[in-house]
């Protein structure tokens, strides 16, 4: 599907298909004429730099994000049939209004949705992470009985800072991956005694819950393991996030935010783990999973971490964690605890602080998707008042003066 980039689109409740992309009326948080212009539209994963430029006279734009949901588990009796065992978890959908100045550039990043663990020749390999900072999936030992990726985190940031990051969901195993959480509230953890912890609504990591599935990466604090990688921090001013770590033993620590290019964690030589998604510019690395079958840590971007990987001493094994402010730690499960296959935890959402008409839940049950738009009668820059002209000798406004005639005689 090809993204539309700088569109400058006005409908009014019209719904059309350009390059592939569906477009229809924006709702407007202003109190407009119902009708919107799209600057930008786009459900490609990956990023996408300069994709809106606010025009001239435009001083707010409405944003809407959805993350990616994390990828579902099929057991292997049920492979043939095609029925989805368990399902990851759904990720967060997002909308604000925000103030801009005419000429601002915004960048977009798009989720991509958790990859569900494959089949045929394939069948025992871990799920990959959704781009956005998703985790991979722990690696089976038993034909298709691997964990599935979670999500990635989509956002949206003004010269390097933030606007607004919706969080993807955590991958399933044998139980439910995470929800993704709302703006400033904690992520779902994944399902299972042993589930990955959900990501923060202050921006750190997800706590792995064993030593099996790798910490989340965070905008703050990334998220321990236990044993396994740790998720990487934050940078200090709090706008790129770290890398997710690896699941397993002998696994690597996500890198700090700042420190690195996006890129997700590969699992070892001959890896039956699945790999990290990327996250973008700056953000923190994603480490490597243990072994050849622990999952891969995200990377992490503006605006959002990368979670961690997954992975079971048993079978079926861990989802990978879903990306967001602060990321889902992987799931796993202990080594008496064979069936616990546990989902990794969700990715937690942003809106920053000058963001108003927020709205969102956690509902996108496919890939992430952004949205930048405008009301021309609500969104417009305020008229500057008509100056007043200057008075004699500068003395104020100009006074008229009236003659009267006055006779004598």
């Amino acid at each position: 599907m090809r993204s539309i980039r700088r569109v400058a689109l006005t409908m009014t409740g019209v719904v059309g298909l350009i390059g592939g992309v569906a477009l229809g009326t924006v709702s407007s948080a202003g109190a407009g004429t119902g009708s919107s212009t799209v600057l930008f539209t786009s459900s490609d994963p990956g990023n996408h730099a300069g994709a809106a430029d606010v025009p001239d006279g435009i001083c707010f734009v409405t944003i809407t994000a959805k993350g990616g949901a994390g990828g579902d588990f099929t057991p292997i009796a049920q492979v043939a049939a095609a029925v989805v065992g368990v399902q990851g978890g759904s990720g967060a959908n997002v909308s604000a209004r925000f103030p801009v100045n005419p000429g601002d550039v915004l960048d977009a990043f798009v989720a991509g949705i958790g990859n569900n663990p494959p089949t045929g020749t394939d069948s025992g390999h871990g799920g990959n992470g959704g781009l956005g900072g998703g985790g991979g999936g722990g690696g089976g030992t038993l034909g298709n009985q691997a964990g599935a990726g979670g999500g990635g985190a989509s956002a949206v940031s003004l010269a390097g800072n933030p606007l607004v990051v919706a969080g993807g969901g955590g991958g399933a195993s044998a139980m439910a991956g995470g929800a993704a959480g709302n703006p400033g509230a904690n992520a779902g953890n994944g399902s299972g005694a042993n589930g990955g912890g959900g990501g923060q609504g202050n921006g750190n990591g997800g706590v792995e819950s064993d030593t099996d599935g790798g910490g989340g990466g965070g905008i703050g604090t990334g998220g321990g393991s236990g044993g396994t990688g740790d998720g990487g921090n934050g940078n200090a001013a709090r706008t790129v996030g770290g890398g997710g770590g690896g699941g397993f033993n002998a696994a690597t620590n996500g890198t700090g935010g700042g420190s690195g290019t996006g890129l997700g964690g590969s699992s070892s030589v001959n890896p039956l783990g699945g790999n990290g998604g990327a996250g973008n510019d700056s953000g923190g690395d994603g480490g490597a999973g243990g072994g050849n079958q622990g999952g891969s840590g995200g990377g992490g971007g503006i605006g959002f971490g990368g979670a961690g990987g997954g992975y079971t001493s048993g079978n079926p094994n861990g989802g990978g964690g879903g990306g967001g402010y602060g990321a889902g730690a992987g799931g796993g499960a202990g080594i008496n605890e064979p069936g616990d296959g546990a989902g990794g935890g969700g990715g937690s959402s942003f809106v920053a602080p000058a963001g108003t008409s927020v709205t969102s839940s956690v509902d996108s049950t496919s890939g992430g998707s952004v949205i930048i738009s405008f009301d021309p009668a609500a969104d417009s820059c305020p008229t500057p008042p008509t100056p007043v002209p200057p008075g004699p000798e500068g003395g104020g406004a100009a006074v008229a003066v009236v003659a009267n005639p006055n006779f004598t005689g």
